[in-house]
């Protein structure tokens, strides 16, 4: 559906239903090419002017319009009265949905010292390409910028990943219709991985590309000619390099706007999280999928494994009578949290499960993966997570807990494999180690603590996934920040602060875990 873009979603796996706006249309006729004429409105589209009706070569070739230049004068509707620029919307129902809205541009005039806006010749790689393609420009001489705002915590922290490939295409462009032209890449680091690294070594050998190890930090004009200044880490030393014509390789940005319209967790980044974990097989079903660069920004052979893997995942999807939850969701008693209102587990949630709905704390049962982050916020026990709950955990630890004992509170992803692998081992821990296996160590409050000092603890260990790994994104660097809050109220309360530990142990450190205990049973009296 063309000039279209999504309004609102609603409904669950299955039973979508998608409002959809329009914004006119435009017909195969023979007026068309005279409409063209007709329009008064010029757009530049990235270093081609054309007018806001305009002749797309696509298969088959037809017309658009650019509704966001166009002001409705209605000069191509009078010469061809099957055009419409009217407005409409429309709904349909779907049962699942595909996210494949490609790749979109950091905007390049953020990145002040570059001068793109404020110098002609500096330019984002698709208007050089489109000019120089077209014959619009013909540089002597050309810089190419990687990384133009890409692992920068000023503009984005991340590697866009492909931009590499796209200067060497770019670099290649150039050689290839004007062999004399001097090109330079400036870089950080090449990301030329798997078969383009063959690309990257003809570019570099057979084409006489120089490669500037060193991101430039700034660009200046002198008499119409720009002043590249970087630094050369190979040579050591800063160096400036004078040339008619700069390429920005900007990085590549999410489409957040859909993705709050999809009900995705918005973070500002590409949702990795959600791709990556919950869409994976232990997750709750939701039939939204993230495809292609979407996802994440990848290039053309990537994406399309990923739209392979995407069609066969939306067959698999509705190919089913019916689906079920995977993992246990967390609930909310409204009485409750209506009466409190502090409304802090909309905040915690990695995955944008816990959102308000009409004013009131929702959880989002295809979202929700069960981690129970947003349980141990709640103070007020209107948050409860299905089969692992206050009560039940509570009645656990005092149903298993003696006096002297040392409790083991395992992530069941990994420090609780690892204990389980010293069984296998015939490994020997102390007696009085009791363990629980806990969803995630984000799941473990202050009442949990308490409870196990209560009933005679003399230690608890909370085992967490290795840093950077936990399953559910950051359940483990909240759990360490609330242990080391609660190291300062037992210390109030008499109990050794040294007592209560959190620990990274991956699967496989079962010997590690055996340590871990045996150490906290002999330093605790």
């Amino acid at each position: 559906m063309t000039n279209s873009e999504i309004e609102e979603v609603n409904g669950d796996i299955g039973n979508y239903r998608i409002k959809i706006k329009t914004r006119g249309n435009v017909i195969e006729g023979r007026l068309l090419r005279e409409c063209e004429e007709a329009c008064p409105v010029v757009v530049d589209d990235d270093g081609i002017k054309h007018k806001a009706i305009y002749y797309m070569p696509t298969y088959p070739d037809s017309y658009g319009i650019d509704f966001e230049a166009c002001n409705k004068c209605g000069e191509c509707v009078r010469i061809c009265p099957e055009i419409s620029l009217d407005e409409s919307e429309k709904n349909i129902d779907v049962g699942a949905i595909v996210a494949a809205t490609g790749l979109k541009d950091y905007d390049a005039s953020l990145i002040k010292e570059y001068g793109y806006g404020r110098y002609d010749n500096v330019l984002t790689k698709l208007e050089f390409e489109r000019k120089f393609a077209n014959g619009l420009i013909n540089p002597k001489s050309v810089a190419i910028v990687n990384c133009a705002g890409s692992r920068d915590e000023n503009h984005l922290p991340y590697c866009s990943k492909v931009c590499c490939l796209l200067g060497l295409k770019e670099a290649k462009l150039i050689k290839d219709i004007n062999p004399e032209t001097e090109v330079y890449i400036n870089y950080i680091d090449m990301r030329s991985y798997g078969p383009f690294e063959k690309f990257y070594n003809t570019v570099r050998e057979n084409y006489g590309v120089k490669f500037i190890q060193g991101r430039p930090s700034e660009i200046l004009q002198d008499d119409g000619i720009l002043v590249v200044r970087s630094e050369d880490i190979l040579l050591g030393k800063n160096i400036e390099n004078r040339v008619e014509c700069v390429v920005l390789m900007t990085g590549f940005i999410p489409d957040n706007e859909l993705f709050r319209k999809l009900g995705l967790p918005d973070n500002g980044e590409f949702p990795v999280d959600y791709v990556n974990s919950s869409l994976s097989v232990d997750s709750n079903p939701r039939s939204i999928f993230v495809t292609g660069s979407a996802a994440f920004p990848c290039g053309v052979a990537e994406t399309i494994t990923n739209a392979k893997k995407s069609a066969n995942e939306v067959i698999g999807v509705l190919g089913r009578d019916c689906v079920e939850n995977k993992t246990p969701t967390a609930v909310i008693n409204s009485d409750i949290c209506s009466e409190i209102d502090c409304r802090i587990c909309v905040t915690v949630c990695p995955y944008g499960a816990v959102y308000l709905k009409d004013d009131r704390v929702t959880i989002n049962q295809e979202l929700c993966m069960g981690c129970g982050i947003c349980t141990a916020t709640c103070a007020a026990g209107a948050n409860q997570l299905q089969g692992c709950d206050d009560k039940g955990m509570l009645a656990q630890i005092s149903g298993t807990v003696r006096e002297g004992d040392i409790l083991a509170l395992l992530c069941k992803w990994s420090s609780y494999n690892a204990a389980d692998k010293a069984a296998y081992e015939r490994l020997t821990y102390p007696e009085n180690v009791k363990i629980i296996k806990i969803p995630c160590t984000g799941r473990v409050d202050a009442q949990i603590i308490l409870k196990a000092y209560s009933s005679g603890a003399k230690g608890v260990l909370i085992g967490g996934c290795p840093p950077d790994a936990c399953h559910y994104c950051t359940g483990n660097f909240k759990a360490r920040k609330r242990v080391i809050a609660l190291r300062e109220l037992i210390n109030q309360f008499g109990i050794d602060p040294e007592s209560l530990m959190i620990e990274w142990i991956g699967k496989d450190e079962s010997k590690r875990f055996i340590d871990i205990v045996t150490k906290l049973d002999e330093e605790i009296s």
